[in-house]
């Protein structure tokens, strides 16, 4: 995941499947300020402490995809807008 911090140009990810993500390589996302959609499994965001930060480095982030969404409290998603 560390390789992906230098594609600044990436709007679209699909990280759903990337089993082995650590927080480190959630963190390697903060860098893609042109994110507009990020698509992560549920289940691993229950597991990354730095979800709610990087969250709010991505200013144009407009589509976040948790999947199943019952498992993600309100307070790991931080400042970002909950929309149901």
């Amino acid at each position: 995941m560390q390789a992906i911090s230098s594609c600044t140009s990436v709007v679209d990810l699909n990280i759903r499947g990337c089993s082995g993500l650590s927080d480190a390589g959630i963190r390697a996302l903060a860098p893609l300020t042109r994110l507009r959609r990020l698509q992560i499994s549920a289940e691993r965001v229950a597991q990354l402490p730095s979800f709610p930060t990087v969250l709010r480095q991505l200013p144009r982030l407009r589509c976040l995809n948790l999947q199943p969404a019952s498992m993600v409290r309100r307070r790991q998603l931080g400042a970002f807008a909950v929309v149901q």
